[in-house]
């Protein structure tokens, strides 16, 4: 007679690891609650811009339509993508809530949510308890690196294509139980709704038979029915017909240097290892991948790359004894196919977002079968990090998108009183869309946006000083750091060299001086045109107008300047001094 060991309810009722999940999980819902009062960020304001002026189904940036340049481009940069789900998303979200950016965040973190909720099922039927299943979605809902998609409009890309990934598997699962052809069809079509909401997830199949490898080894008892060739090559059908028509019949303009990475020799080579020591440190223990500097960062400091070599293999090495050697594996390679679409990209936390998936399932799995205190520290501090990192991003999106907002009205006010191009000096990284931001806000669509300067951090810069050398010419000066040595400069610059001669420069620019490597400051010569022009330089987060030659001129003394303080002490004639009215 077989035995069989019952629990009383009350000690499920009190059991600590069930109250610890269900603390977690409101703790997650409460981090990700800020994104809510966030406006349109980035791109966010390009895609909607161009959804009014009901451009279709293309998803793109393109600075010629949005007429807007910074001086060091030779050439309109354009970056052209077919993600109709995603747009067509964006429609629905436009009927409803109209231009208010609530509806669209509301959008985006419901639908996280719900992946969340499919990823404990699908955990589930993997073989996963039910401890470990809820703790696999509290740990890939609460990561740093779901943070971008889930805050970012524009991030709906990596949502939606998760979403139809997770759809194709609970279908081929589905599949496997009770081998019923409409199963398989509906995880087809999920492959092939996926590869229309990101080209990455062309990998989708490849995914899906993983987790069902990866089942193999706890449930292979209940599924009946195992993918074979047919199956397969079924499966994979969408995302062949998708690379061909996008190869034959889209045409897709060849990305920048600032984007695509190709590896042509040992040092390229070189690169991509430092990537996947960057990926591999930011998946395992919840580091932010920012790009340019994450990879810079170990690139610059072999010592850092080395401490990075080892605390991977000490943590695939723990996760190899408590959650099995296939287990592992099976993760290991989830990761790899996932993030092969990017590896010629630069790294970001934002290309992690399906790779964690897979990640979080196995340090749930090995929590589960491990009594191990390092692996219950390992969660724990795996949830708390990403919760603080939510809120952390929330506020900063709120804050940077109201200041947006801000200037978009400031620039308009200006617009109000004169006519000409716009010229911005030391303008934030997520300024950059100021442009379509104004538009969308105000309707003005008959000007030009130049860039002068950009701030060299994420955060808003008011360190430097801006004064006139003359009647048309301006000198910009940096405190600190070069001009066009940062990170987010870097990665404006779409492989531009500000340095080489710029024929094609903006109407309203004359001439751009800009010193030698390592220089922290930048002449401007303002042609006759850009005499009408609204010059406007980022204060900190507020975006205030630039006193005119005639302005600084004529106004009453009001002591030395930050130029004029510095002009002194070199014995040189005072500047005027142009940051203030």
């Amino acid at each position: 007679m077989t035995h069989v060991t019952t629990f009383p309810r009350s000690a499920t009722r009190t059991n600590p690891g069930a109250k610890w999940l269900r603390l977690a999980v409101l703790g997650m819902v409460g981090g990700l609650l800020p994104y809510l009062a966030g406006g349109f960020l980035l791109d966010d304001n390009f895609h909607l811009e161009r959804l009014t002026r009901g451009q279709g189904l293309t998803f793109a940036i393109d600075t010629a339509g949005h007429q807007m340049t910074w001086w060091v481009w030779d050439e309109p940069v354009r970056i052209v993508y077919c993600r109709p789900v995603v747009v067509l998303s964006w429609w629905l979200d436009r009927l409803l809530w109209g231009h208010g950016a609530f509806g669209y965040h509301l959008t985006n973190l419901l639908l996280h949510l719900f992946n969340a909720f499919a990823l404990q099922r699908l955990a589930r039927r993997m073989g996963l308890g039910q401890r470990g299943a809820y703790a696999a979605a509290l740990l890939w809902g609460s990561s740093v690196h779901v943070a971008p998609a889930v805050g970012w409009i524009s991030g709906r890309t990596e949502i939606l294509a998760m979403t139809f990934m997770l759809a194709a598997a609970h279908a081929l699962f589905a599949w496997r139980r009770n081998g019923q052809r409409r199963w398989l069809a509906m995880a087809v079509a999920a492959v092939g709704a996926g590869c229309l909401c990101k080209e990455s997830a062309v990998v989708a199949p490849i995914l899906v038979l993983l987790a069902s490898r990866f089942a193999d080894g706890t449930r292979a008892g209940e599924l009946h029915h195992r993918p074979r060739l047919l199956q397969t090559v079924t499966l994979a059908a969408p995302s062949v017909i998708y690379l061909t028509l996008r190869s034959c019949y889209f045409e897709v303009p060849e990305a920048s240097s600032a984007y695509f990475q190709p590896v042509h020799g040992l040092g390229d080579a070189a690169r991509m290892a430092i990537k996947a020591l960057t990926y591999g440190s930011g998946a395992l223990f919840g580091l932010p991948v920012l790009p340019l500097a994450s990879e810079s960062a170990l690139a610059d400091h072999p010592w850092l790359a080395g401490i990075a070599f080892i605390v991977i293999g000490l943590g695939l090495l723990l996760l190899w004894k408590t959650a099995g050697a296939r287990a592992t594996v099976v993760v290991v390679a989830w990761v790899v196919v996932a993030l092969a679409p990017y590896a010629p990209l630069m790294a970001t936390s934002l290309y992690l977002h399906v790779p964690m998936c897979g990640v979080s399932l196995l340090i749930a799995h090995a929590w589960e079968r491990s009594g191990s205190r390092l692996v219950h520290a390992w969660v724990a501090t795996l949830v708390a990090m990403g919760i603080a990192g939510h809120v952390l991003l929330g506020v900063f999106i709120a804050q940077a998108t109201d200041a947006m907002d801000e200037a978009a009205d400031q620039a308009a006010a200006a617009f109000d009183r004169r006519e000409g191009d716009l010229v911005l000096i030391d303008a934030p990284v997520w300024a950059y869309s100021l442009p379509a931001c104004l538009r969308l806000r105000h309707g003005d669509d008959d000007f030009e946006t130049i860039f002068l300067t950009f701030s060299p951090g994420i955060l808003p810069d008011a360190s430097g000083t801006v004064v006139w050398e003359g009647s048309h010419t301006l000198r910009i000066d940096r405190v600190g750091e070069p001009m066009f040595a940062s990170h987010v400069e870097r990665f404006l610059l779409f492989g531009a060299d500000p340095r080489a001669a710029h024929a094609g420069l903006p109407a309203s620019i004359a001439a751009v001086a800009p010193g030698p490597p390592g220089s922290s400051s930048l002449l401007v010569e303002l042609s006759p045109r850009g005499e009408s022009a609204v010059l406007m330089r980022f204060r900190g987060w507020r975006l205030e107008p630039l006193a005119s030659p005639s302005q600084t001129a004529d106004r009453p003394d009001r002591g030395v300047q930050t130029g004029e303080r510095q002009d002194h002490r070199q014995g040189k004639r005072p500047r005027r001094d142009a940051g203030e009215q």
